[in-house]
């Protein structure tokens, strides 16, 4: 089976394509199956006509036009065919090709230039902060999360070790040094919620405590190893601990035990300076 084709969305009231397009696998289905299960489409032409075809209790007819191992051929079949009817004529916004997605992990700055991506991360930035698109967001999300269905594909993608994974690795690439900084300098001092709240007067005097304590703790009356039986089973949870013993112990010893090579006295001396270590040492052992 060839990995990517070339494929026509044709209306089945006149037998005229209005889409065409490239892809791979269930790619041309696409369209269809997002409009049909209320979902929007970037493009707003193709959404509108599936939308009128969808009314009237019908689908597009699909054909595929071509297949290759080529993803090059593809692309210039698709531009091909999209010149010969005429974009006038069909649902595509852009000339076909690679053209959609030449932009394609660029930043904007290598898009637009400095001075127009600053204006539009501005702009984003000035809407995003409005208290009309903060409602607007948290109405959509209450709604949306009041389906049980969407509850339950929400639980099941956030609880996936993929997800995880996914947020563990845009954190730490989105919390540079100069980001962990700026969010310090806007939480610090007059501008931290807590500033001069100090006990009874702190919202949270005594919430914390009593919310991680004892019984209410999750890891109350559980070790380490419990947690990983109960997340990953026995044998698996035995390896790990195992590992971890290993590891502690070898950080522990020779060099990385940070007692390597020093005396108690040294330690002393470090800690106190000389004069007061050998006074505590004289004291102690009765030398020097």
């Amino acid at each position: 089976m060839n990995e990517f084709y070339v494929y026509e969305l044709i209306d089945p009231r006149n037998d005229k394509p209005f889409y065409i397009g490239k892809g791979k696998d269930k790619r041309m289905y696409y369209h269809y199956n997002t409009v049909i299960n209320n979902r929007k489409l970037n493009n707003k032409y193709l959404e509108n006509k599936l939308k009128q075809l969808i009314s009237e209790n019908l689908k597009p007819i699909y054909v595929k036009i071509l297949e290759s191992y080529e993803e090059k051929v593809c692309y210039e079949l698709e531009i091909k065919r999209i010149k010969e009817i005429g974009k006038t004529n069909l649902c595509n916004l852009t000339d076909g090709g690679e053209g959609g997605n030449n932009n394609k992990g660029k930043t904007y700055e290598e898009i637009y230039g400095i001075e127009k991506a600053k204006e539009i991360k501005d702009k984003a930035v000035k809407r995003c902060s409005t208290k009309e698109f903060r409602e607007k967001i948290s109405i959509s999300t209450k709604k949306a999360m009041n389906d049980p269905d969407v509850k339950k594909r929400f639980s099941e993608i956030v609880k996936s070790d993929e997800h995880r994974k996914k947020i563990s690795i845009a954190t730490k690439k989105a919390m540079t040094h100069d980001v962990c900084k700026k969010i310090s300098k806007a939480n610090s001092g007059t501008n931290s919620f807590f500033y001069g709240k100090k006990g009874k007067d702190n919202p949270n005097y005594g919430q914390i405590r009593d919310n991680v304590s004892g019984s209410n703790n999750g890891m109350y009356g559980k070790s380490i190893k419990d947690v990983w039986i109960e997340k990953h089973g026995i044998e698996i949870a035995n390896e790990m601990y195992n590992k971890m013993i290993e590891k502690k112990s070898k950080s522990a010893t020779g060099k990385g035990n940070p007692m390597y090579g020093k005396s108690v006295k040294d330690i002393w001396i470090e800690k106190y300076g000389i004069i007061e270590a050998e006074k505590k040492w004289k004291e102690k052992y009765n030398k020097i």
